[in-house]
């Protein structure tokens, strides 16, 4: 009984290790932070002016708000495309197919983040595939900018989920 314990606390070690220095010691950090405001270079006062500014200035309120909003949506489509896929290779797909189909979702995390990143600006940006692709079917005359908008951002966020 004793070396069953100990076996699941020696499993837990590296969670709570993960877990404790690299989210919760620095969100408490952050915390810490947020109560000081600088009177003078390295020096520092306890304060709420943070939590003032937070919630009296709309620039924060608005980011904070449309952070939160495309966090949702992001989730929320994620969860609409992968669920089926995830359900079908599971429950439906046997044997071959299911290691196939398995295989082709695993494929691209093989693949660098920042390569990933980088693809899809080479295909949204002005001078990229699809605008070019939209000026010879004759869909567009001019370059056509998809990169820096709300779309963009939602394509690389449920993208990388």
């Amino acid at each position: 009984m004793m070396q069953r314990r100990l076996g699941f606390f020696l499993l837990l070690t590296p969670l709570v290790l993960w877990l404790g220095l690299l989210i919760i010691i620095p969100h408490i950090d952050m915390f810490l932070v947020s109560l000081r405001m600088r009177v003078a270079p390295g020096v520092y006062a306890p304060s709420l002016e943070n939590y003032s500014d937070f919630v009296t200035q709309p620039l924060y309120l608005v980011t904070f708000l449309r952070t939160a909003i495309m966090s949702v949506l992001a989730t929320v489509i994620t969860l609409i495309i992968a669920f089926p896929i995830s359900y079908y290779i599971a429950k439906i797909a046997k044997g071959r197919n299911q290691a196939v189909l398995f295989l082709m979702c695993l494929i691209p995390f093989w693949v660098s983040e920042l390569v990933r990143t980088f693809g899809w600006i080479i295909l949204l940006r002005e001078t990229g595939v699809i605008s070019g692709l939209l000026q010879w079917v004759g869909l567009a005359d001019q370059p056509v900018e998809m990169l820096y908008n709300d779309a963009a951002m939602m394509l690389g966020l449920v993208y990388t989920s």
